[in-house]
This record gives structure tokens, C-alpha cells and sequence, in this order.
């Protein structure tokens, strides 16, 4: 009897460990977001022609070759607590990378800002999340 049970957990820890193994084995869906770059014009402002137009430009390099297509969601997050809506697009199979905008009015004459904008996007397992520097902004 001592031998069948023994047969019969052998047989449960080989069964475990190809199991494990397989699972291992298996290769993960990886998200086709490569790397967020993120640009501001102009990166400082001091004048009198205030409010001033601050312009964040984001741009999504994806990993080619990527799936047929798949969806990304992304938005904006400003220093000041303004959100942008939740984008919802969808990615071509032969398209390489994508720019985003967001243009922030900003100043009355006479006060100091310093400002900031941050580009979240998300697609699959894969979170990336770009901040731009602060932007010193006097309006004279």
C-alpha cells in the first residue's frame, strides 16, 4: 500500500512541476509601449503678454513589431489638479508612434507660477507615466 501511495504522490509532484515548468515556458503578452518622450514650449516665461500659452507635446514610441492592433488609454494630469478626459485610441499595426497635446493658458499680470503637467498612458499590463520638469512662469 506504502508503495502506491508513494507512486501516486510521485506522480502529483511531476504533474505539479510540468505544470510550473509550462507555465514558465509560456511566453507573457508584452505591451507595444516603448518609451514617452515629453517636450514643453516654452520650458520658462517672463514678460507682459500674459496669460501665455504653454504647449506639452507627448510622443509614444511603440515596440515594432507590435499586435494588429490594440488600445491605449491616456490624459494629462496638471500641477494646478486639472485632468484631461480618458483617451480611448487604437493603435495600427504599422504605426510607430503617436503625439498627444496639451496647451495650458496660463498667467495674470503681475504673478509667479510654477507649473507642471504630467502624460499617463496605459495599454495591457503596462503603465508609463512622463512628467515634465517645472515651468517657472512671471508675468510682469
Amino acid at each position: 500500500m506504502n508503495s502506491k501511495r508513494y507512486a501516486h504522490s510521485a506522480l502529483m509532484v511531476a504533474a505539479a512541476l510540468m505544470a510550473v515548468c509550462a507555465y514558465g515556458a509560456t511566453p507573457t503578452d508584452e505591451s507595444p509601449l516603448g518609451t514617452v518622450q515629453l517636450t514643453v514650449k516654452p520650458s520658462n516665461y517672463s514678460g507682459g503678454g500674459c496669460p501665455v500659452e504653454v504647449e506639452f507635446t507627448a510622443k509614444i514610441d511603440f515596440t515594432m513589431p507590435h499586435p494588429e492592433s490594440f488600445v491605449i488609454y491616456c490624459h494629462w494630469e496638471r500641477s494646478n489638479g486639472v485632468r484631461t478626459e480618458d483617451r480611448k485610441v487604437r493603435v495600427e499595426p504599422s504605426q510607430q508612434s503617436m503625439v498627444f497635446n496639451d496647451t495650458w493658458q496660463i498667467g495674470t499680470p503681475g504673478r509667479q507660477y510654477k507649473i507642471r503637467n504630467a502624460f499617463l498612458v496605459d495599454s495591457g499590463p503596462k503603465h508609463l507615466v512622463k512628467a515634465s520638469p517645472v515651468i517657472p512662469i512671471a508675468c510682469k
